[in-house]
């Protein structure tokens, strides 16, 4: 698959995700604390944000090349050609990066942080094929560990750290 059709596919699917998730983290109600002006939402909002600008960028980007292209070369045989040679292993690959995304953000709003995150980051490695299991779990304690620290302390933000159910 040229270059600048799978930028295009990865813009496209990246927006969707991207709006779909500022949307539904939107109505999630974060609480904050007295102390600051901001609530929790606020940080995964902006780089939801930030996403869908960088997705707006890549698919302009990738239509001028395409666009390029089609000028510089005769007609193709057949409308279909750019999209024959799909590599479908990285669009599943693709397709499961923002399932798990989308689930650690539905797993926070109902699982509080702790569960989301520690299961999110060896899932999200091994999909990708990284298999060393003892440095996955340091990475993933301290990446956790180190997020709540920042939000809990530093930021005074208040992050619900089980469920309700088991918070008794």
């Amino acid at each position: 698959m040229r270059r600048s059709v799978a930028d295009l596919l990865i813009a496209l699917a990246i927006l969707v995700g991207a709006i779909a998730l500022r949307l539904y983290t939107a109505g999630a109600g974060y609480k904050a604390d007295d102390t600051i002006s901001f609530d929790g939402g606020w940080v995964p909002s902006l780089l939801l944000e930030l996403a869908i600008a960088m997705a707006v960028v890549l698919g302009i980007q990738a239509l001028l090349v395409l666009r390029a292209q089609a000028r510089a070369r005769h007609r193709a045989a057949s409308p279909l050609a750019p999209f024959e040679s799909i590599d479908r292993v990285a669009l599943g690959r693709l397709a499961v990066v923002l399932l798990l995304a989308g689930g650690f953000i539905a797993g926070f709003t109902w699982l509080g942080y702790w569960i989301p995150a520690l299961v999110f980051p060896p899932v999200f490695s091994v999909v990708f094929g990284y298999r060393r299991p003892v440095a996955l779990a340091v990475a993933t304690v301290a990446l956790a560990g180190g997020v709540w620290f920042v939000f809990t302390d530093l930021l005074h933000v208040q992050l619900a750290p089980w469920p309700e159910f088991l918070a008794g």
